[in-house]
């Protein structure tokens, strides 16, 4: 029913759809100036060429402008299901169609991918749709405002007719159209279920009064907003709310740090307080301004547990522990840890697996077996990481999960290798606070003692 290749895929994280996006947009600018050559040849100007975008291709921060409104695109396009022929600019058009051929080619799909394969699974095989309708008897759906038109598929296939399905949105609080959430999903939602009973959820839990009398008073300048005028909290009066307005960035992070020390002499610790902001960018700001005033802090949410490098490792040793056709987490981990296998082996091994149509670990069996151009010290770094794979492989059978991970670390001897590059990461950070300090004052020092020990 569906596509072969999608019967062993991987979702790709961003960096690597972005990855991806970067080969289109080399092979879009081939295509372009082999457009112009032809032009040119001819000597007969067309405006549709003229008029193709031309991507700046060494120029970084303008290009990831480029990456980031076809990612938005592409999205849209899945988010909506839509087909790309559907684009009337030729660069789209070109961008999104190489993307999807690129993805499918390499075995990867992104989370909307996943979405719309699960759909026309659902649509096209009656036995699997019937299965999960009988196992999601009730399905409860939150924020329903921001669901794009494939989730409502999804939906509408899971409940079907004669499901349960309980949906809580508010279209006032729609702020995801960017990513293909749609508003016409309420409508659509009342014509699939017409039997359906609305309530009104009128009584606010969270806000003080003050607050939801502020929000009501926002409201009632929006003209493209309906005052939900009946909205009642049981909550105390509360807090007066407090606007400060900085000139600039420099002066906001200096009126929060202000604050903050006006909180410590009233008898707070630094660990009752904390800075919330909405773009990354801000907050490296604050931090540089923090260790200038010998502020204690830590930092949340930098980065997704599951994007860390730590947990991407070793799902590559898992993937390539369940299967051979896993050739981008070869290339992860091939030598993490360190194992001394080159650049020029690498190339070897690519060039083993295209001539003989084989994966990259099946091509490093291969190149031992016959001990093919590659040297004494690379092959045994090679013959390492085979042996470790294929040695976790012959167990796979009689272990659990949690013991397959706890294996794949032992033997990958992947705890010390973490280790040595804490101790490499400690040492960087010494250094950054040195100079950091050397720019601080002796004030600056001495709340820096003072403050020391008290986040715990």
């Amino acid at each position: 029913q569906l596509d072969p290749s999608l019967h062993r895929f991987e979702i790709f994280s961003r960096k690597k759809q972005d990855s991806i996006l970067m080969k289109c947009f080399e092979k879009w600018e081939k295509h372009r100036k082999e457009l112009e050559s032809i032009e040119n040849a001819e000597n007969n100007a067309c405006a549709d060429i003229g008029s193709l975008t031309s991507l700046p291709m060494d120029e970084p921060e303008k290009l990831r402008s480029y990456i980031r409104r076809c990612a938005s695109l592409v999205r849209k396009i899945d988010s909506n299901l839509w087909d790309s022929e559907r684009l009337k600019d030729p660069f789209e058009r070109f961008i999104v169609f190489k993307y999807k051929k690129l993805m499918l080619k390499e075995g990867g799909l992104d989370l909307n991918d996943f979405l719309v394969q699960t759909v026309r699974m659902l649509e096209r095989v009656d036995e699997i749709r019937h299965r999960y309708r009988s196992i999601y008897r009730h399905v409860l759906v939150d924020e329903f405002q921001d669901t794009t038109t494939v989730q409502f598929e999804l939906l509408r296939l899971l409940v079907g007719n004669r499901g349960r399905i309980t949906i809580v949105g508010d279209a006032d609080q729609s702020i995801y159209g960017f990513r293909g959430a749609t508003l016409t999903n309420f409508e659509k939602f009342c014509r699939c279920f017409p039997d359906r009973t609305d309530v009104v959820l009128q009584q606010n839990y969270r806000s003080t009064e003050t607050i939801l009398r502020a929000a009501n008073s926002v409201i009632r300048s929006n003209p493209r907003m309906t005052l939900k005028s009946d909205m009642f909290t049981c909550n105390p009066r509360g807090k007066n709310i407090v606007c400060i307005v900085a000139k600039n960035p420099e002066r906001e992070i200096a009126m929060v740090l202000d604050n903050i020390q006006a909180k410590r002499s009233e008898g707070y610790k630094f660990c009752d307080i904390a800075v919330l902001y909405r773009h990354r960018f801000i907050g490296k700001s604050f931090e540089v301004e923090l260790k200038r005033r010998g502020i204690q802090f830590g930092v949340n949410g930098k980065i997704s547990r599951y994007q860390s490098s730590e947990i991407q490792d070793i799902l590559s040793y898992l993937k390539l522990v369940s299967s051979d056709d896993h050739d981008r987490a070869f290339e992860r981990v091939l030598n993490v840890p360190p194992r001394g296998v080159c650049s020029q082996t690498l190339s070897t091994i690519r060039k083993t697996a295209k001539r003989f149509g084989l994966s990259y670990l099946a091509a490093s069996r291969k190149i031992l077996s016959y001990n093919l151009r590659v040297d004494s010290p690379q092959q045994r770094g090679l013959k390492l990481f085979v042996g470790i794979i294929d040695k976790i492989r012959s167990e796979l059978p009689r272990l659990a999960l949690w013991d397959l991970i706890d294996l794949v670390i032992k033997r990958t001897n992947y705890y010390h290798h973490l280790w040595k590059q804490v101790d490499r990461k400690e040492a960087d950070c010494e250094t950054d606070d040195e100079e950091i300090l050397g720019e601080t004052d002796s004030d600056s020092d001495e709340n820096n003692a003072r403050g020391f020990g008290e986040i715990p």
